[in-house]
């Protein structure tokens, strides 16, 4: 997939500016700061400042975004003249969408400035005062990343000579899972218990809360028909279409070493409106490769995070606090969990 820009430029600028670094760690392992950026919550919305030919912006951090992107209704604002990219689409929430392209003068992220830089244009549904676009993957995931919001602060960083929990220098106690293997580039997938049933989830900074899918909620057995789903209205993203979302309450939630039990979670049929058609077809066809659950900022805002690219490997650390944020519903009553995977 084409993402719109090399990002060396701005990483390098982040890196003159936020200067090495070493945090404290054991033997012989460091860790140079690349960028370290300042986050602003908005409720669950992680944004980073930005400028645009001088305007000032946010963009909103989001790991569930294979490419960084301006949204078409802000740069309709912005005055962004595009060009189109052909043959490549964007999916997400809701649908897809065309991609063009817009030439940006001056980018500055931080403190950071490039001159000169192509940005991906897509998303009619993405309609927000807070932020322009998305922060997305082809800059998130050249280096180990750190979330650290509960100090408001996102650091990029550069392991030498790092093995295991090394990286974990702010020294409480941790869980680590592995990355999963995925087909989409940079994207951040790890393996999760629901019902002490596996499911694949997609650690997603851009989702306000953390959702599973109807397939993953029946899979842990539940159904939108269960006893105690509750409607709570509707979620949007990339596509036009907003998307039906239901709560439930799971008996077990598992990620790494950490169990949280009784846990709220949302459930919406995210990627349903995602289809394209073939080559020498005119029959649409449902996209697969999904993930099963998009762990968002809500569990990202609990935990101190650190995702270790050089080990494949997600190190987090309770931070407390609420872990999940699902709407109350009336009426929600915990479901009996299946029995284990065989």
């Amino acid at each position: 997939m084409h993402i719109g820009m090399n990002w060396a430029p701005i990483l390098i600028a982040g890196a003159a500016i936020a200067g090495v670094g070493a945090c404290p760690a054991l033997g012989a392992c460091q860790l140079q700061t690349i960028a370290e950026y300042h986050i602003t919550m908005e409720g669950n919305q992680p944004l980073v400042d930005a400028s645009i030919n001088g305007h000032p912006v946010r963009f909103l951090v989001d790991m569930g975004s294979a490419a960084t992107i301006v949204s078409r209704p802000a740069a309709a604002e912005l005055g962004l003249t595009l060009r189109r990219m052909n043959g490549v689409d964007m999916y997400g929430v809701g649908g897809g969408d065309v991609a063009d392209e817009a030439n940006i003068r001056e980018l500055k992220l931080g403190n950071s400035v490039v001159h000169d830089v192509d940005l991906m244009v897509t998303g009619q549904g993405l309609k927000s005062r807070e932020y322009v676009g998305l922060l997305g993957q082809n800059f998130l995931s050249q280096t180990d990343l750190e979330f650290d919001f509960a100090n408001d602060v996102m650091r990029l960083f550069k392991a030498h000579d790092c093995a295991g929990d090394q990286v974990v220098y702010w020294g409480k106690a941790y869980s680590m899972v592995p990355i999963s293997p995925s087909p989409s580039t940079g994207v951040l997938e790890i393996e999760v218990l629901l019902n002490r049933r596996r499911i694949l989830a997609q650690v997603d900074s851009g989702a306000s809360h953390s959702v599973v899918t109807p397939g993953a909620a029946e899979s842990a057995g539940v159904t939108l028909h269960s006893a105690g789903v509750r409607s709570v209205g509707a979620s949007s993203g990339m596509g036009a279409k907003s998307v039906q979302t239901f709560v439930a309450v799971f008996p077990t939630f598992s990620v790494g070493d950490e169990t949280i039990k009784n846990v709220r979670l949302e459930i919406a049929d995210l990627f349903g409106e995602d289809r394209d058609i073939p080559i020498n077809s005119r029959i649409p066809r449902k996209l697969q490769g999904f993930p099963q659950m998009l762990l968002g900022a809500d569990f990202i805002k609990a935990h101190r995070i650190y995702v270790a690219r050089s080990q494949g490997k997600v190190y987090f650390s309770y931070n407390g606090g609420p872990i999940f944020q699902a709407p109350e519903a009336k009426q929600v009553a915990p479901i009996a969990p299946p029995p284990p995977n065989p």
